[in-house]
């Protein structure tokens, strides 16, 4: 029988239709729309494919499929000692609970560069577990092939018994990672960043809920430096998430909960509310051991939310800002190319009460000049007065004197900072016995 030619054409026209909707939903969802470059993991785990693993060619994490198979392989036992990795896509784990890179007795031992992309939606849930973060425990801090430096972590849902934090449960050599918007949990040992820190921490931040029973903090929730020469390093590290612990008297703090051995904190800043009952609570550091801590100094807190800088222990130069100062120039000793001034627009300023000369206006935070650059920021209301002598609007920021001590205060020293403020004087007052 003669086969009907047209039949055939339309059977051959219809399973290359199907062959075309098969390749479609093969592709990785990255790939699928021009500009779409999230991939969003499903619960597999597959073996990365490009480099080599040195530094000059590290191992590509190209999706969540080979993020998954580097915590497979590091939890089965391969440390990747001296081995290098770079992510280069953004990703999301919404979809799947994560197993944390790297468990206690299972560490990750090599470096992984995020390369400034962002990973959302983690979910790790159990409060029974410990070494709980985008790794688990990493360690080899003495190494230069040792390192977690340039990922964020957003979105994330993070809970566990103890050392928590949403880059690394216990970490150790960590630079520019960010922690946005996540809600952390931990029994003890939390932090933003991580939940334990035995190396040195640089250029980190975190905007996350953090919360425990005991011992949290806004970048780590303890450090104790575990090398055999010099000190552990903190520097360049700003919060402005809120820290609570319940505990009485646990440490908490807006860099640091306890600092317990051997570490130098210097020019980081705290924005955030720091809570907790007790001595322990500090808006830089909850406590510190005098005898062993070698230096904390140059660190700036929000006065305005936190009573003391820090809550117990040796506190070189901790010092205390309002939020109106938090909110403009650039304090003494933050670096100009690391950390971007403040602003007030007094464009959007608002009078307290028909006809007063006090009000509210919008203020921009000091930043971190990298986590500026990706749209980071954090606004706060900020006090200013209408300075006009006729008619119209003349708002600017202040500093209220009340007492005749704060205002000699203002030319004992020869300060331009203090010179080139703006004061209201709230009462009259009696300069005759200063």
């Amino acid at each position: 029988m003669k086969k009907s030619t047209k039949a055939w054409s339309m059977k051959m026209r219809l399973a290359l239709l199907a062959l075309a909707a098969l390749v479609w939903i093969t592709v990785p969802v990255s790939a699928r729309a021009e500009g779409e470059t999230v991939d969003t993991w499903d619960g597999t785990a597959v073996a990365f494919t490009q480099g080599r693993g040195t530094k000059e060619e590290p191992w590509l994490i190209e999706n969540a499929e080979q993020l998954a198979y580097l915590a497979q392989q590091v939890n089965n036992g391969t440390d990747y000692r001296w081995k290098h990795f770079r992510l280069v896509s953004d990703l999301d784990l919404s979809v799947k609970e994560w197993t944390p890179i790297g468990t206690e007795g299972n560490l990750f031992w090599g470096g992984f560069d995020g390369d400034g992309h962002t990973i959302t939606g983690m979910t790790i849930t159990g409060k029974e577990n410990s070494y709980v973060g985008l790794f688990g425990e990493c360690r080899n801090f003495t190494a230069d092939s040792s390192y977690i430096k340039s990922v964020t972590v957003k979105g994330a849902n993070i809970s566990g018994k103890s050392f928590v934090g949403a880059i690394a449960g216990a970490g150790a050599n960590i630079s520019d990672c960010y922690s946005i918007e996540n809600t952390i949990y931990a029994s003890r040992c939390v932090g933003g960043v991580c939940g334990s820190l035995i190396g040195k921490i640089s250029g980190c931040y975190n905007s996350s809920s953090v919360s425990g029973i005991s011992t949290a903090g806004g970048i780590m929730g303890s450090a104790s430096y575990e090398g055999n020469v010099g000190n552990g390093v903190v520097q360049y590290c700003y919060n402005i998430g809120t820290v609570t612990v319940s505990q009485q008297d646990s440490s908490v703090g807006g860099i640091t909960g306890a600092s317990a051995n051997r570490y130098d904190i210097s020019n980081c800043l705290n924005c955030g509310k720091i809570t907790g009952n007790g001595k322990n609570v500090g808006g830089i550091a909850g406590s510190t051991d005098s005898n062993y801590m070698n230096f904390i100094g140059n660190c700036y807190y929000n006065s305005d939310l936190n009573n003391a800088g820090v809550g117990e222990g040796a506190s070189d130069k901790v010092i205390p800002l309002t939020t109106s100062q938090l909110c403009g120039a650039l304090p003494e000793g933050l670096d100009s190319t690391i950390w971007k001034e403040g602003s007030v627009d007094t464009s959007t300023a608002k009078a307290t009460d028909t006809g007063s000369r006090f009000g509210t206006a919008t203020g921009t935070y000091i930043n971190l000049t990298k986590v500026a650059k990706i749209g980071e920021t954090k606004t706060a209301s900020v006090p200013v007065y209408n300075y006009v002598t006729t008619n119209g609007d003349d708002w600017d920021t202040y500093t209220l004197i009340t007492t005749a001590e704060e205002f000699a205060a203002i030319g004992q020293d020869r300060d331009e900072t203090k010179w080139s403020a703006n004061y209201v004087l709230g009462n009259d007052i009696d300069v005759s016995g200063v």
